[in-house]
């Protein structure tokens, strides 16, 4: 498996009720931007931050979170 390394939060800019969350892989191979729902913000953001995994696999784990809400 192809494992990018720790995701490293590089924005978290809250307005209302809705969270820009902006993610960067190891070696800033990737950068990912989300809007979310500002409830879920801080477990997504604790979560990612704290787990290896891959490009596909964190944009399954947001797709998810963002579809519970």
């Amino acid at each position: 498996m192809d494992i990018e390394g720790n995701w490293q939060l590089v924005l978290n800019e809250s307005r209302g009720n809705k969270t820009r969350l902006m993610f960067s892989s190891c070696f800033a191979r990737y950068l990912i931007d989300i809007t979310i729902d500002s409830r879920i913000a801080g477990r997504v953001i604790n979560k990612v931050v704290n787990t290896l995994c891959t490009r596909e696999q964190l944009m399954s784990f947001l797709n998810n979170e963002a579809s519970q809400v």
